[in-house]
């Protein structure tokens, strides 16, 4: 007997087999359980908090990978830094994803955007996913407590009203 156990990993798998033949002398019965192994990818890439134009180069690398591989899945994750402004790390998923899907033309479903909570330096991981593996879940070795968080770093609306000439 084969199990397919895609996609399945970290959970057990119950399976009996029962054989009977045209006697009772000629049958059988057997259970097993297992417990697929959960098998996550190595990232292809993590940075930190880069200029645009950089964190674009690495997205295109990543672009390239995805589209060469068509089964596969393109994983963000971003931690926000402290200190930081609300929402940051949904504002770098977002932005990276708009990029990879209207510049490089990436579908979108085939991207999984992960918010992973609060480091003490801003972080985004880009992992290639394939069929067997699992996307991690952010890592809670690292994470910084909501109440340690510094809201005081600048959002980048702001950023650019500031840079505007005064008159």
């Amino acid at each position: 007997m084969t199990v397919d156990t895609t996609g399945l990993g970290g959970r057990t798998i119950e399976a009996t087999v029962e054989v009977t033949g045209p006697s009772l002398k000629c049958s059988a019965k057997s259970k097993t359980s297992i417990t697929p192994l959960i098998v996550e990818t190595m990232p292809f890439d993590a940075y930190g908090d880069l200029e645009w134009e950089h964190e674009q180069a690495r997205l295109d690398n990543f672009a390239i990978q995805i589209i060469n591989s068509p089964d596969a899945l393109g994983s963000i994750m971003t931690s926000a830094g402290n200190p930081t402004y609300r929402g940051e790390a949904q504002y770098r998923l977002q932005r990276a994803k708009n990029y990879l899907v209207k510049v490089r033309q990436i579908d979108p479903a085939r991207l999984i955007l992960t918010d992973g909570g609060y480091r003490s330096e801003l972080t985004t991981i880009l992992r290639v996913v394939y069929r067997d593996e699992t996307v991690p879940s952010p890592d809670p070795y690292g994470v910084v407590p909501l109440s340690q968080i510094r809201f005081t770093k600048r959002p980048p609306s702001q950023l650019k009203r500031s840079a505007k000439p005064q008159r």
